[in-house]
């Protein structure tokens, strides 16, 4: 028996991390926002080290009118544990940011000592990216 989908929850950004996302965004590749840790909402994970962005060459419209035009990635580290997780990044009709996640079912959820990976094999996990795969 299947467990019945959850809806998806979606999380303002503030108009900092809004600023930061917009101003980091590079077409193509992956890009690097100036993320603090914040005091609520996803950036508030202990131990974040690291926040990574990517946008998709053609957005997907989600069924609440959100706009999911890439993904977030945010690091943090557990002892000498790496975890990643990934977000979907939308924006809503009046322009504001917003993320869902995280989602945790990728292959480098975890990355141990000494494990090799780049940027890139962070991303498409996400139902989004998932949504848009051959």
């Amino acid at each position: 028996m299947t467990k019945p989908k959850k809806p998806t929850k979606w999380h303002a950004f503030d108009e900092a991390k809004t600023k930061a996302w917009n101003d980091a965004q590079r077409p193509n590749v992956v890009f690097f926002p100036e993320f603090n840790s914040g005091t609520s909402g996803p950036t508030a994970m202990p131990g974040m080290v690291s926040c990574l962005g990517s946008n998709f060459s053609s957005p997907v419209v989600s069924s609440n009118g959100l706009t999911v035009g890439g993904e977030m990635v945010l690091v943090r580290t557990e002892g000498t544990l790496t975890k990643a997780y990934q977000y979907m990044v939308a924006t809503s009709t009046d322009g504001s940011l917003h993320c869902s996640g995280p989602y945790k079912d990728s292959p480098v959820h975890h990355v141990h000592p000494g494990q090799q990976v780049v940027p890139e094999d962070f991303f498409g996990h996400t139902p989004a990216s998932k949504s848009k795969a051959p």
